[in-house]
C-alpha cells in the first residue's frame, strides 16, 4: 500500500510540475513575425500553381493586426514547364496586438482539396 502511495504521489508532482512549466513557456510567445505598425513584411510559400493548387488566406475576415498589400508568384526555373516556385503575400503592421495567419493549400474550386495548411503568428507592435 505504501508503494501505490509513493507513486501516486510522484506522478502528481510531475504532473504539478509539468503543468507549471507549460504555463510558463505559454507565457514566452513565439512569432513567426514580429513588426511595427506601418511596417511592410513578406511572408513566402513554396508553390505550383500548374497542379491548380495555391494558397488561400483562410482567415482574413477576423484579422484585424495586418492587411494584405500585395500578392505574386515567382516561377524557380524559369525555363522549366510545370517547375514550381513560391507565393509571395505582402502584409502591412495595421493595429498593435497578435493575429495568427491560417493558409491552407488548396484547389480554389475544391475546398475538400487541402493537401497543407499553415499557422503564422504575427506580432504587430
Amino acid at each position: 500500500m505504501k508503494t501505490i502511495s509513493i507513486i501516486t504521489g510522484i506522478v502528481l508532482l510531475l504532473f504539478l510540475k509539468c503543468s507549471k512549466v507549460d504555463e510558463i513557456h505559454s507565457e514566452i510567445r513565439q512569432f513567426d513575425y514580429e513588426v511595427s505598425v506601418n511596417e511592410v513584411f513578406t511572408i513566402n510559400l513554396v508553390a505550383n500553381p500548374t497542379t491548380g493548387y495555391s494558397w488561400q488566406w483562410v482567415n482574413k475576415q477576423t484579422v484585424t493586426t495586418v492587411d494584405s498589400i500585395d500578392f505574386s508568384y515567382i516561377v524557380e526555373h524559369p525555363g522549366l514547364i510545370g517547375g514550381g516556385g513560391k507565393e509571395i503575400w505582402k502584409f502591412l503592421g495595421v493595429k498593435r496586438g497578435i493575429d495568427t495567419l491560417n493558409f491552407k493549400y488548396c484547389r480554389p474550386w475544391d475546398q475538400n482539396s487541402t493537401v497543407e495548411s499553415k499557422k503564422i503568428v504575427i506580432k504587430v507592435k
